[in-house]
């Protein structure tokens, strides 16, 4: 009869342990890998919401131009149709307040126009790389780190040296048991006879 192993009990909680660390990871990868591509659809859309941005702006400095433009047509058509001819024996300055109201108010459009792509188109885009860099910093945020393996579990090795020695000391258990049990005499037989004579051995 051979006994058990000493380290067997131990061996068993490393393998428990080894299965519950197997399952962890399994379990921690599947919620990793669903964060990864939540993050992935994120990272998209965030880059299409920047660019989106930068050519709404770029439409809006358009339409701002554009406007611009037909404003200065309007002003010039009505100051050529107001224009004062001299016809001789008129005043110098005659007709000069409507050409400066006129220069005013097309320095004033291009003024418009040169800042729709230039301070404002700036403005703008300084708003948009702030708000791009802040939502992909909380989309990466979100992802989090993947799941480690971690140390390994440590198998403790069979224990031959002390399933031998509790081996040997059962055998010599038995082994004495059945030699005190053959030289006891029995109680209630006559002669002191041993169990041995009364199987024939003795």
């Amino acid at each position: 009869m051979c006994a058990k192993d000493p380290n067997g009990p131990a061996r068993e909680a490393a393998r428990q342990r080894q299965i519950a660390k197997h399952a962890k990871f399994g379990s921690e990868s599947i919620k990793y890998w669903n964060r990864e591509t939540t993050f992935k659809r994120g990272k998209e859309s965030i880059a299409m919401g920047f660019s989106r941005g930068r050519s709404d702006a770029y439409a809006k400095a358009l339409d701002i131009v554009s406007t611009g433009r037909r404003q200065k047509e309007v002003l010039t058509k009505g100051f050529a149709a107001q224009q004062y001819v001299d016809e001789g024996g008129g005043s110098k300055t005659a007709g000069r307040s409507k050409l400066l109201e006129l220069l005013a108010q097309t320095t004033q459009i291009q003024r418009a126009t040169d800042d729709a792509f230039g301070k404002n188109m700036d403005i703008v885009h300084q708003g948009l790389k702030r708000d791009y860099v802040s939502k992909q910093a909380k989309n990466r945020a979100r992802l989090g780190v993947p799941p480690e393996w971690g140390a390994p579990v440590m198998m403790p090795p069979p224990d031959k040296s002390g399933q031998f020695l509790a081996s040997l000391q059962m055998g010599l258990g038995i082994a004495s048991s059945v030699m005190s049990l053959g030289t006891t005499s029995l109680s209630g037989t006559a002669g002191g006879n041993t169990l041995f004579k009364m199987m024939g051995i003795g």
